[in-house]
């Protein structure tokens, strides 16, 4: 760590947080490493305790909740984790619906401050929270970079996506606020061509980060364009990505050209960090204290792994609670590195990104990508769309530089052999496939999945993670 590393880590980032409003992030980090060092028994107290201090809050400080805990015949009965399973799913469209009933009458409305989704799936939400679970969040994600040995004041490369996140303009005071503070190479993933790579990488070999940080799709695409380009860039310690699903030809292309572990964190932009993914395991450890995490189950065989419901510990302005994500994993409870706790894996992104066969089978896009890319090195990019149980549509970007023997008829046969049955599947040659809003990239974008998911959780009450 050099002479500005150790100011701005001590010095220029706190007295930042501190003049924009929110000097408790400073006191949150601490905080959190204490929390991320408890025993399971503490942990379960301190989730207990948070736990009914939302539900309680929400009761006596929020319409919307009371009236659902009143429908539900819950209200008195807050103080145990086991009332959880009667509060009915919280979704998207509850939430437009009632934004200002869901929001804590207690607390001052300058208090409140507000934010969005990326847009992942196109239908960005707004959303709030209260200033101190913000900057519990900031506190927390600070705490978690730490325990990955990403020291805060060090410059870092970050390849995204969300506006809301980039800065609009690059004027001389935001650049000194760069250099001096937020210390970040910033790579925008949705304009990444020849011109944007080759500069990328001048700037990685100025500033040779420790970390690289970003959209998993993206860092995959910016590998093979690095390759493409015959750069050669400088090894970081590790690349830690997040927002999207890694696939494993993803993971394989990304280390291979950066020559640099990579690293899972499950996060999203309602609940910050939520996990991180264990050294020398493939298991994302929970990061207690933050959320409560249920599964609704895909299949009653397999209560473990389904979607996620959370319900926020932290955000008491705005109640996140029994709040339906989209997005599918496991959890189970484990231990690794000899440290038990609640562990994610089999992380496939969001139910829209699973494709349902005709007898009902369940499939990961995740799964795919090793039969579409690597028996197929003609495709540079693809993208499936299923738009009726035995009916696909494949968008493909062409790699000329390598053959694409039979490809139309292997691929019907690869998502047949998944299905379990003959299904159909026409093939488009595209110069480019689009992004979604946050600059992110679905390989699989399903029709099918969402209707089927909505009968199945039609009478559901999830499976809780204690």
């Amino acid at each position: 760590m050099n002479i500005l590393d150790y100011l701005s880590r001590n010095y220029l980032g706190p007295l930042y947080n501190i003049r924009r409003g929110f000097g408790e992030i400073n006191s949150q980090i601490p905080a959190w490493q204490e929390t991320m060092s408890l025993s399971p028994d503490e942990v379960g107290q301190l989730e207990r305790r948070r736990l009914a201090g939302i539900l309680n809050s929400a009761y006596r400080n929020t319409k919307y909740f009371r009236e659902v805990f009143d429908s539900a015949g819950i209200a008195g009965k807050l103080d145990g984790p086991e009332v959880l399973s009667q509060i009915p799913l919280l979704t998207k469209d509850i939430i437009r619906k009632n934004t200002e009933a869901m929001l804590n009458s207690e607390i001052p409305r300058d208090d409140i401050l507000e934010t969005m989704t990326g847009g992942s799936t196109s239908d960005p939400l707004i959303f709030y929270r209260d200033r101190s679970a913000y900057c519990s969040r900031w506190g927390l994600q600070i705490a978690a970079n730490m325990a990955l040995n990403w020291e805060p004041g060090e410059w870092y490369a970050l390849v995204w996506g969300a506006n809301q996140d980039l800065p609009q303009d690059y004027s001389a005071r935001y650049r000194l606020l760069n250099f001096l503070v937020h210390r970040r190479i910033i790579l925008n993933a949705a304009l990444l061509t020849d011109e944007q790579t080759i500069w990328f990488v001048k700037e990685l070999q100025r500033y040779n980060p420790r970390i690289v940080y970003g959209y998993p799709v993206m860092l995959d695409l910016l590998a093979s364009a690095i390759r493409d380009n015959n750069l050669e860039v400088p090894a970081p310690e590790k690349i830690v990505v997040t927002a999207e699903a890694l696939t494993p030809s993803a993971r394989e292309n990304i280390e291979s050209v950066f020559r640099a572990p990579v690293f899972d964190r499950y996060a999203s932009r309602e609940f910050g960090v939520v996990a991180d993914q264990c050294p020398g395991s493939d298991l994302l450890r929970v990061i207690p204290g933050t959320v409560k995490i249920e599964i609704l189950p895909l299949s009653q065989d397999d209560p473990n792994f389904g979607e996620m419901v959370i319900t926020d510990l932290l955000n008491v302005g705005m109640p996140f609670i029994r709040y339906r994500t989209g997005d599918v994993a496991r959890l189970t409870k484990g231990e690794v590195n000899g440290k038990p706790g609640l562990f994610l894996s089999e992380i496939a992104g969001r139910t829209t990104d699973l494709i349902v066969s005709p007898n009902g089978r369940i499939i990961s896009g995740t799964a795919l990508t090793p039969s579409f890319f690597g028996a197929h090195p003609g495709i540079k990019q693809a993208q499936i769309r299923q738009t009726a149980p035995d009916q696909f549509h494949i968008l493909i970007v062409r790699n000329f530089d390598r053959p694409l023997d039979n490809a139309e008829e292997k691929i019907a046969e690869t998502l047949g052999h998944y299905c379990g049955v003959k299904v159909f599947a026409k093939v488009e040659y595209v110069d480019s496939i689009p992004r979604d809003k946050s600059g992110k990239f679905r390989f699989v974008i399903s029709s099918v999945s969402p209707e089927l998911l909505r009968k199945t959780y039609k009478t559901a009450s999830g499976v809780s993670s204690e």
